[in-house]
């Protein structure tokens, strides 16, 4: 996937996440979308931000990510 397109998602997710600051779903697909960039640090953030909020997506998050 181009960057360009990738960081036009990201803004997007930014967005809808100021909307829905409890929606884990949001958090877990913006990480998915810094890793895709290699941006381990914000993915990291995210991902962990996520099953913060929602801890049933650390099952989910294992089988797909190493972190």
């Amino acid at each position: 996937m181009d960057e360009q397109i990738i960081r036009l998602a990201i803004q997007t997710l930014d967005t809808e996440i100021q909307k829905e600051p409890q929606n884990a779903r949001l958090y877990k697909e913006r990480g998915r979308l810094y890793m895709m960039l290699g941006e381990n640090e914000a993915a990291i953030q995210d991902i962990r931000h996520a099953s913060d909020i929602d801890p049933s997506l650390m099952e989910q998050i294992e089988g797909k990510y190493s972190i």
